[in-house]
């Protein structure tokens, strides 16, 4: 037989010394009793959530058919709770700060092939005596792109590239060899 219970939240109030012994029930709307659970407050003491299945017992302590899911906090110290809670979310913050100090470590370990390029570009927002420096010492596109060498290099980038293109659709026309294999077998009585 299986029972589907609503998730419930019970608060005891006749806890006092921590000693006591939590009982539950399981009974139908005929009021028959399925079993019970017996556990001891004392295991609910840290008060943390605390979930598992549990056998039922008859009421003499004998086993029963049937498990019950639980799901138990007992909130004792309410400040104390809140401290905890607070302590666990502190630790929570602390390793994802260290997370990002390492990210933000292994980020700089990536750019720092790159740092040269990236302090040109830092050098020549800084101020205008030194933008000056660094324009005197790196010749500007106008100057690489007029000049007689660069015309002919960009010719001869083009004309490789026709030459690959022709090649590339000319391959697609090409018999592959390895595609002529067979594959025969006979069986043999």
């Amino acid at each position: 037989m299986s029972l589907l219970a609503n998730d419930y939240i019970f608060r005891i109030s006749a806890i006092t010394t921590g000693k006591e012994i939590l009982r539950v029930v399981i009974l139908d709307t005929k009021q028959t009793e399925y079993g019970e659970v017996n556990l001891p407050v004392d295991q609910l003491a840290d008060q943390s959530n605390h979930e598992g299945n549990l056998d039922l017992q008859t009421a003499s302590g004998g086993p029963a058919s049937g498990t019950i899911s639980l799901n138990l906090q007992w909130i004792h110290s309410t400040v104390k709770y809140l401290k905890e809670i607070i302590l666990r979310w502190d630790d929570h913050i602390q390793t994802t700060f260290a997370d990002m100090r390492d990210y933000e470590t292994d980020l700089k370990a990536l750019y720092e092939p790159f740092r040269t390029l990236k302090g040109l570009k830092d050098v020549r927002k800084s101020t205008p005596q030194v933008q000056s420096l660094a324009q005197s010492r790196t010749p500007s596109v106008t100057q690489i792109s007029g000049s007689e060498s660069f015309i002919k290099w960009q010719t001869y980038g083009f004309y490789a590239t026709i030459i690959m293109l022709v090649f590339a659709f000319l391959a697609g026309f090409v018999r592959n060899t390895f595609l002529d294999v067979k594959t025969s077998f006979a069986i043999q009585n």
